[in-house]
């Protein structure tokens, strides 16, 4: 026999041996990606037989979906964000293998009554829609460990259904600008929970107004979160009160309550031994803990727009500290030495009343890097200046009009600024022993809504000249004068 037979019998053997192996494995083919660089005229040639398991639509204009995609019911992830797709999506059931979907910035009135994926999705992602309410499937997803729902104007009648959320594998939640005045119960009890955010964005008032966003209020700090957590977000979500049991979250990193109405810390909040990131803006503070030092692994701090007139010699004590801002926080003394911060690179120290450069000489350069990371809007905004006194007194005596709510004589307090019932008169030089005792102890009260509440005796309401809400105290913190309060049944 010929070398020339020889060798075409050898291919034709090859070509048999290969035909073989290719039938009874067909779905062991390199698995394919469905995308589309040019519109969707690559999408209608796609071969509908053909093992597809990624879908990347994202940011293609899409107004509508081709319903040919219920053909690819391999897929496992399906990506359809940044178009203008409004409706439902009735064939989510035929995909049964899904475990990430990403339908977020559309326009999604509605999702889809059934999905064939529940038992696999891992990844979820819905925000920035139009969803005035979420189907139940939603609430069943036991697998899910990414859910971000945020930006939707849920409907407060709907979050009673969300005690029924089987979310208990959940590692990142966002719930931000939901409607949202309570937490889901299963997140109290998702073990694996990392992060969790319940803040609204675009809130600031100083920049990013919304027109849309149905805003988040819980006015406390939810109960019972997972010990696990390492991030929170709780900015803008109308807290007074900044009591909580700290030493439940020993793992928390990240700490966000921009925009809330918190004058003060908590007693024990520096517990959180591994707290990297705090972010106490726009919160009205005029008191921060003498131990606020013991946070050593504190690296990025911001106390913007507060009313703050000395920093804590403590601050020292932050030998990873890189990120410092200070801008508009009312300071009039700097206790602590600012240069000593070996790893200091973005601080903003205008708009107090201290001197930036006799703090830090390099200020200007360590500010222009802090306001490169902000936001445009935010950045115009800030003022290469120092505050004056007489600016200062001026906000003061604002801020003080506004709590007075129509209060002509500070000295004279009435039952509806004390919210007791009853009318009573305050000397103005006992106060002002009791502000200084406040500042030099760290035991500082906790806030109330303003209102007397039943069954409790044992407290009284304060002027509102020394802080902007009503609060209470035990009469244990104040020296009272011998027969103040004969008059009192």
């Amino acid at each position: 026999m010929s070398a020339s037979k020889i060798s075409k019998q050898k291919e034709t053997c090859s070509v048999k041996v290969e035909e073989a192996c290719v039938k009874p494995m067909a779905m062991s083919r390199r698995p394919s990606k469905l995308n589309c660089e040019e519109g969707t005229q690559e999408l209608s040639r796609a071969d509908s037989g053909q093992w597809i398991l990624k879908i990347d639509w994202s940011y293609k204009s899409l107004s509508s979906v081709p319903e040919f995609l219920q053909n690819y019911q391999l897929c496992t992830i399906l990506n359809l964000s940044g178009n203008n797709l409004d409706g439902g999506i009735d064939w989510l059931i035929h995909l049964k293998r899904l475990e990430l979907l990403d339908l977020s910035r559309n326009k999604f009135s509605k999702i889809a009554d059934a999905c064939g994926s529940v038992s696999t999705l891992k990844y979820l992602d819905l925000s920035y829609n139009l969803l005035s309410e979420l189907p139940e499937w939603i609430l069943l997803l036991q697998k899910v460990k990414k859910l971000n729902l945020s930006c939707n104007p849920l409907e407060k009648s709907f979050h009673i259904h969300l005690k029924k959320a089987k979310w208990k594998n959940v590692e990142i939640c966002n719930l931000e600008n939901v409607n949202l005045v309570s937490i889901p119960d299963c997140l109290q009890s998702a073990y694996s929970l990392k992060e969790l955010y319940l803040g609204n964005v675009n809130n600031n008032k100083y920049f990013h107004k919304s027109m849309f966003y149905q805003n988040n209020a819980l006015w406390r700090i939810p109960e019972l979160l997972p010990s696990s957590l390492s991030i929170l977000d709780l900015s803008y979500v109308h807290l007074s009160n900044f009591e909580y049991d700290w030493k439940q979250l020993p793992n928390l990193k990240e700490l966000r309550v921009r925009g809330n109405d918190l004058f003060w810390p908590s007693d024990d909040f520096t517990i959180l031994t591994k707290l990297e990131m705090c972010d106490f803006s726009c919160c009205k503070m005029f008191l921060l803990p003498k131990d606020f030092g013991c946070l050593k692994n504190l690296c990025f701090i911001n106390l913007s727009f507060n009313k703050l007139t000395v920093l804590p010699q403590s601050f020292e004590q932050f030998q990873n500290l890189y990120h410092l801002d200070l801008y508009h926080a009312g300071l009039e003394t700097i206790e602590c030495n600012l240069t000593q911060l070996p790893r200091l690179v973005e601080c903003d120290l205008w708009m107090n009343l201290v001197d930036p450069s006799e703090c830090l000489p390099n200020h200007s350069d360590l500010c222009s890097y802090l306001r490169g990371r902000l936001f445009p809007d935010e950045r115009e905004i800030r003022l290469d200046e120092r505050n004056s006194p007489s600016v200062v007194s001026e906000d003061l005596e604002k801020s003080s009009e506004e709590s007075d709510e129509g209060i002509n004589d500070p000295s004279e307090v009435t039952a509806s600024s004390t919210g007791t019932g009853i009318e009573e008169s305050w000397d103005d030089e006992v106060f002002c022993d009791y502000e200084a005792d406040i500042k030099s102890t760290w035991h500082v009260p906790h806030f109330s809504s303003g209102r007397k509440e039943s069954g409790n005796d044992d407290c009284f309401f304060l002027p509102s000249e020394l802080h902007a809400v009503s609060c209470k105290l035990p009469p244990s913190q104040f020296n009272i004068i011998q027969g103040q309060f004969d008059d009192i049944e």
